[in-house]
């Protein structure tokens, strides 16, 4: 049984493929990502398409895509994020260094969540949880989404543990000041914040 994907990279060249080729790939509505390798030494300029599905494919149904670029190349991708900075050799200082900036974006793919580099950014988050006094998980949530974009995806897969993080230093500031902490504060947070629930008593 033919394996499926939810990430596929197709290969194709300017000259084969279709005048309207950047409206066809719109059309799929597929978040993707591309870039025109021209300048890389010893080979013909082409393209590199970075498509992101919802749901799992088979390469058999990418490569009707494909055909309709003018290619057959087509392939699965097994990390997003490695495949995405590659597209402008990021992590390959002995190749042509593209950009980012030269990478396209088709329906709703973010081209700077997809090629920064993998940082765990926890110890950062919880240093900041402590000077702030933060004590609600929708506090943090919020903060993250007006100013730190970074850390949004580290907060919400990792609910479970600073809910609990979060509680415990709430249940730790009642104890010894009677008081509920939260409050992201104007200059740090940009707005006032004391959120209630979130995370449970």
């Amino acid at each position: 049984m033919e394996s499926r994907n939810r990430a596929f990279e197709v290969v194709f060249y300017p000259e084969s493929a279709p005048e309207d080729f950047r409206d066809l790939i719109s059309a799929w509505h597929v978040p993707a990502l591309m870039v025109l390798h021209d300048k890389d030494e010893g080979k013909k300029a082409h393209y590199h398409l970075l498509l992101m599905f919802s749901g799992k494919k088979s390469l058999a149904q990418v490569r009707c895509l494909a055909f309709a670029l003018g290619s057959t190349l087509a392939q699965p991708v097994y990390d997003l994020r490695g495949s995405a900075r590659y597209l402008a050799h990021l992590d390959s200082p002995a190749k042509y260094q593209y950009g980012v900036e030269c990478l396209e974006a088709f329906s709703g793919a973010a081209v700077a969540e997809w090629t920064v580099p993998m940082v765990d950014p926890s110890p950062e988050v919880i240093a900041w949880v402590r000077e702030q006094g933060i004590t609600e998980y929708r506090a943090l949530i919020d903060y993250c989404l007006d100013h730190r974009p970074d850390w949004y995806r580290y907060a919400s897969a990792h609910s479970i543990f600073l809910c609990s993080y979060l509680r415990s230093a709430r249940h730790e500031g009642e104890v010894f000041s009677g008081g509920k902490g939260g409050a992201v504060q104007d200059g740090a947070g940009g707005r006032e914040s004391r959120e209630a629930g979130g995370c449970g008593a």
